[in-house]
């Protein structure tokens, strides 16, 4: 991942890779890399904790689930089995991490899912979750975003328990969905594979004391979960979701010249 101020037709971008014997290569500025972010989840380790790439370092206390490269959309995905996993963090705003919320009721969560058993069936009645800052979806501190009772029903709640419940154009089963979330004070908006769902009334997030956690209640994958600071605008989402699936959205020249260190490409 590269952080650049933008993108545009004439931008140039050079790589340059290798490093004298005996000197450590410069060390990775993740903080820099995703600035605006509050936390960033690839779900590609091997093993245990999935780790934060932001620089909050929120990373999962328990490894639930197992990685997977099978079907993945980013890299790797995790495989979760009704096994949430809890991050370290319960108030995203608190004046103690290194990157809090600017405003606890205005951000933007993101990421992918795909359930591998039918919501609502039987025994599988439990309603999947993609993210989960709050203990009881009713009342409380804290947010909530998961399905209801069917697998394109969707929720995305604030502190109370003003809800809408919305029908996706995909279900989630047995299909990976790109899911973005922008709550803004007293709304919520919710976009499916870069795509305008709708915004409903939700009452206003504050800060709660229960721990951020991923995937309560599902069978299947989860991918690529970002936290960003604010509200992010339609076209931003658009272009999100296009970014990791979209092949034509950035293409590159010939290659312009080159050497042993380098690559120049027009």
């Amino acid at each position: 991942w590269v952080n650049v101020p933008e993108l545009t037709a004439d931008t140039v971008i050079r790589a340059y890779w290798g490093y004298k014997p005996g000197k450590a290569p410069l060390a990775l500025p993740t903080d820099a890399t995703w600035a605006d972010y509050i936390g960033v989840w690839h779900f590609s380790e091997a093993s245990g904790s999935a780790r934060d790439s932001s620089v909050n370092g929120y990373h999962t206390t328990d490894g639930g689930g197992t990685v997977s490269n099978v079907n993945a959309k980013v890299g790797l995905s995790r495989n979760v089995n009704k096994t949430s996993l809890a991050t370290s963090v319960s108030n995203l705003a608190g004046t103690g991490n290194k990157k809090p919320l600017t405003t606890v009721s205005k951000f933007t969560a993101s990421g992918w899912m795909l359930s591998t058993l039918d919501i609502g069936v039987g025994s599988n009645a439990k309603w999947p979750q993609m993210m989960r800052n709050k203990s009881v979806w009713s009342d409380g501190n804290g947010w909530f975003t998961g399905y209801e009772g069917t697998s394109v029903k969707f929720n995305a709640v604030g502190s109370g328990s003003t809800r809408t419940i919305p029908d996706l154009p995909t279900s989630v089963y047995n299909n990976w969905v790109y899911l973005s979330i922008v709550y803004d004070g007293a709304t919520t908006t919710i976009y499916e594979d870069g795509d305008l769902v709708g915004s409903y009334a939700i009452n206003t997030v504050t800060a709660g004391a229960y721990a951020l956690r991923f995937a309560d209640s599902l069978t299947g994958r989860i991918d690529e979960y970002r936290i960003h600071d604010g509200v992010q605008s339609a076209a931003y989402i658009s272009a999100d979701y296009a970014t990791q699936t979209d092949p034509e959205f950035l293409t590159f020249g010939k290659v312009k010249s080159s050497a042993a260190t380098y690559i120049i490409l027009q």
